[in-house]
């Protein structure tokens, strides 16, 4: 396939970009500069907050994957960074569709229903599902979730557009970086985000079996570890921080708190890389 990919510079893009390349993939890299070393694929420069420019970047390609965006909301301020995201997402999207482009592959966030950077989270339930009500209070977290009605919008609009929002979480090389980032930050701040990572694997296979997974409208798609980043039970976890939020189900272990049972199912993804081909 030849995909686009927006923000192929970034951390994320780089770990996408080398495994499409090597899955075969043929791929036109979008970014306001180029990684250094260069990488193989044709490089479009492009600024996402220019809707002309984004139609004229895609031309020609057959699947998107949009990654291009502020990654957090610590970047910069708030309205920067909410204003950058929306208009990033929207352009993408809509230049999907101008181009004819029938699937889109945009990144998301846990936090789009609010987590991580909320004052006081609060959940409904555990685990926590796609399904989830929305409680975000940042820009960058509003920016997710904004995305993602984005998404619905215009898959309502478009019958022959499929749009896939990966919620991914704390983006880490493996597990071993996540247990070192959980205890170097604290307990109180892994609690927020309930203790949840999303390794390079565990991304990039969900981005391209979503790539090559048909589908109708728009899916929000949980991409996170299937266990916590810590040693302690999860029960044990739950009790200290989050007594009075119900379970749907007993937690066995180490057992994350946030449901991905939708991406295995519409993907057939699991938190090991998957053999891909073109």
């Amino acid at each position: 396939m030849r995909i686009a990919v927006t923000g192929s510079s970034g951390r994320v893009g780089q770990a996408v970009v080398t495994a499409a390349l090597e899955a075969g993939h043929d791929l036109v890299l979008l970014d306001r500069r180029p990684v250094e070393g260069g990488a193989a694929g044709e490089f479009r420069e492009v600024d996402l907050t220019q809707y002309a420019a984004v139609c004229e970047a895609l031309a020609g390609c057959e699947v998107l994957v949009h990654l291009g965006g502020i990654p957090g909301p610590d970047q910069t301020d708030d309205v920067q960074v909410h204003d950058n995201n929306v208009l990033a997402s929207y352009h993408a999207l809509a230049g999907a569709v101008a181009n004819r482009i029938p699937r889109v592959v945009q990144a998301s966030s846990i936090n789009a229903v609010g987590a991580t950077w909320s004052r006081a989270p609060h959940f409904d339930h555990f685990p926590v599902d796609v399904g989830h009500p929305t409680r975000n209070e940042d820009g960058y977290s509003l920016s997710k979730w904004v995305a993602e009605q984005q998404a619905d919008s215009l898959t309502r609009r478009h019958a022959d557009l499929s749009v896939a929002s990966l919620r991914f979480h704390s983006f880490v090389p493996d597990r071993e970086t996540a247990r070192r980032g959980a205890r170097e930050q604290g307990e109180a701040w892994a609690a927020r985000g309930l203790w949840g990572y999303t390794t390079a694997a565990m991304l990039t296979s969900a981005c391209l079996a979503a790539c090559r997974t048909d589908f109708t409208g728009h899916e929000r798609l949980q991409v996170v570890a299937a266990d916590t980043s810590v040693e302690e039970p999860s029960e044990v976890l739950r009790q200290r921080w989050y007594p009075d939020v119900p379970v749907r189900r007993p937690f066995v272990g180490r057992e994350g708190f946030w449901d991905c049972s939708r991406t295995v199912e519409l993907l057939g993804w699991h938190p090991e890389p998957q053999e891909e081909k073109a």
